[in-house]
């Protein structure tokens, strides 16, 4: 992508390429180096609409904000979600309509097992940037958490329409309908991921889910055979396929499947307790 300089953030931004308005969520902090050898910061915008990166030039209390923000999430991805928080607090104190400070507070409190709250904060965002896509998906997985189910799924529908290409969104929907029951509905947001990545394993995981809440254990076993060869270390496709080999008369075969699962963790509670169980059962035979 080409990159171009833009004007100062001080007055409302346009991208350069298609007039875009600048969203906050779409910005990015990056070091550079002059040729004297120091280094600064540089705030980057990658234009969702027309693909064009361009080099900004903000406000001293913008940079600030945004390193807030970089460093927030940092320490985040530290699993330091106190001291995320405390810069998320910070900034929001100073810039209450920062977007991404809210939408990352309320990431930061979802790994906290702080779920009401953390709708609450991805709330906020979306008041400010409705179009969030991410504030959507993560709010629909918040209210899961709830147990907030029609909720959740709204939420998920919300991203879709913004971002229907969103494979993770399409695997979410199909899990949480899943959950609700709803197998045939789930199936069809498996295929939609499949059809925008056909390696997505979490769809075929899921897939072969709803076939089988379907009773369609042939068809399952294959999804999760497909699961298995994009991502062979998946504990659950192995457990999941060593279920419907079972359910379908194949108990040699499953206990294959639950002895794969335990070689990849050995303290994995239901490889453990279906192998016992079919080793009983063998046992009885």
């Amino acid at each position: 992508m080409a990159v171009q300089r833009m004007r100062s953030l001080e007055a409302e931004m346009k991208c350069p390429g298609c007039d875009a308005e600048v969203v906050e969520r779409h910005l990015g902090l990056q070091v550079v180096r002059a040729e004297q050898g120091e280094e600064r910061l540089q705030a980057t915008y990658a234009c969702p609409a027309c693909g064009l990166s361009s080099a900004i030039e903000p406000s001293r209390d913008k940079l600030k904000s945004w390193w807030l923000l970089t460093k927030g999430a940092m320490l985040q991805a530290e699993g330091r979600f106190q001291e995320a928080l405390s810069c998320f607090d910070f900034l929001l104190s100073h810039d209450p309509r920062s977007a991404m400070a809210w939408y990352n507070k309320g990431c930061a409190l979802a790994k906290m097992q702080r779920f009401s709250e953390a709708v609450g904060n991805y709330d906020q965002a979306l008041v400010i940037d409705p179009q969030d896509t991410e504030a959507w998906h993560n709010k629909g997985h918040a209210l899961r958490r709830l147990g907030r189910l029609a909720e959740a799924l709204g939420c998920f529908d919300s991203a879709l329409l913004i971002s229907p290409k969103r494979e993770t969104t399409h695997v979410s929907k199909g899990n949480l309908l899943l959950a609700m029951g709803q197998s045939r509905e789930a199936r069809g947001c498996f295929d939609q991921a499949l059809g925008i990545n056909s390696r997505n394993s979490d769809a075929w995981l899921g897939k072969g889910c709803a076939l089988a809440q379907s009773r369609r254990l042939g068809e399952a076993i294959e999804c999760f055979e497909k699961a298995l060869a994009v991502s062979p270390r998946d504990v659950d496709s192995w457990n999941f396929k060593g279920k419907a080999l079972e359910a379908a008369g194949r108990p040699l075969e499953a206990m294959e499947c639950f002895d794969r699962a335990l070689v990849i963790d050995p303290e994995n509670l239901l490889a453990r307790e279906r192998k016992e169980r079919l080793l009983a059962r063998l046992s009885r035979a």
